[in-house]
């Protein structure tokens, strides 16, 4: 019967198409002609239809060996993957990660060096959180990820800084700050409407990024911050890179304020749970610390 055939069989008649013939097949497979073309007439009697057939000096597929030739590829794929994954779990390899990125860290650098992680990751699965202040702050105190990218480090912890991202505060250019004649100082700003950006707000966290206006809005994306200067309404505190394209058309501006310098912040590689970092999370890590030095994340930075 049909589930009799083994993977085997299926890798032999593999073995025979690709290499045109039982000769070339035995070679590579390291086994002999005959046994090559007992395992093969065995298979196609348990299947019940001819796989191949002979012209002249050639084997050449039939019909139905096309077929199942395209259907069974998946198959051997599929069992080298659970040989590999078996293997993987065995050394220790980590099946999952989960990773809480600072809402500021530029995406493009994010997704470089995943991309980089990609082709070692061995299956692994990757859950990336895109998070601000508290919340990241809230995922490292409670171990809930494995790496997380800051710009507050909690208490006890300790990690690599990585970048540093320029801030500016920036409006629309129509906003009443973007058309004052005279210096702007800060007393300017606590009169008008601050965007900050936070979410899950806890202690040491909630007032990061808050300039002291007189009245703010809280939003929980840096999306949800642009929607609300796109319209006018209020000023925020931005990474130059997620508004570079939006002052070089001029629909933002950025405000230059007495005696208060466009703030730096420092992100920050930490490793929670560095005890239970498994070899995936490890590949991880150094991958984003390689990249500290890399000119392309200086260059969007």
């Amino acid at each position: 019967m049909i589930g009799s055939v083994t993977l085997e069989q299926w890798r032999i008649f593999h073995a025979v198409v690709k290499f045109g013939g039982y000769a070339h097949a035995a070679k590579e497979l390291n086994k002999s002609h005959s046994s090559l073309h007992h395992a093969l007439s065995k298979m196609q009697n348990l299947l019940g239809v001819a796989l191949l057939r002979t012209e002249g000096k050639s084997l050449v597929l039939t019909s139905e060996g096309e077929v199942l030739l395209r259907r069974s590829a998946r198959l051997l794929e599929n069992s080298e993957e659970l040989q590999m994954t078996a293997k993987t779990l065995s050394q220790g390899w980590e099946t999952e990660l989960s990773i809480a990125v600072e809402s500021i860290f530029p995406t493009s650098c994010l997704f470089n060096t995943l991309k980089a992680f990609y082709p070692q990751s061995r299956g692994c699965r990757l859950r990336v959180r895109d998070t601000v202040i508290g919340a990241t702050t809230a995922a490292i105190e409670n171990k809930e990820v494995d790496l997380a990218i800051a710009s507050f480090l909690p208490k006890g912890h300790s990690g690599t800084s990585i970048v540093d991202v320029e801030m500016l505060i920036v409006v629309h250019s129509s906003h009443p700050l973007a058309l004052r004649k005279e210096p702007i100082t800060e007393r300017n700003l606590a009169g008008h409407l601050q965007i900050v950006i936070s979410e899950k707000m806890v202690k040491d966290t909630k007032d990061k990024g808050w300039l002291k206006a007189e009245q703010r809005w809280t939003v929980d994306s840096i999306g949800a911050a642009l929607s609300c200067l796109h319209q006018g309404i209020g000023f925020c505190l931005l990474p130059r890179h997620e508004v570079a394209d939006d002052l070089a058309s001029g629909i933002l501006v950025s405000l230059q304020v007495e005696n208060l310098l466009s703030p730096k912040v420092w992100l920050t590689l930490v490793v929670p749970r560095p005890e239970t970092l498994g070899p995936a999370g490890q590949l991880l890590r150094d991958l984003f610390l390689e990249r500290i030095d890399d000119p392309y994340l200086k260059s969007k930075t």
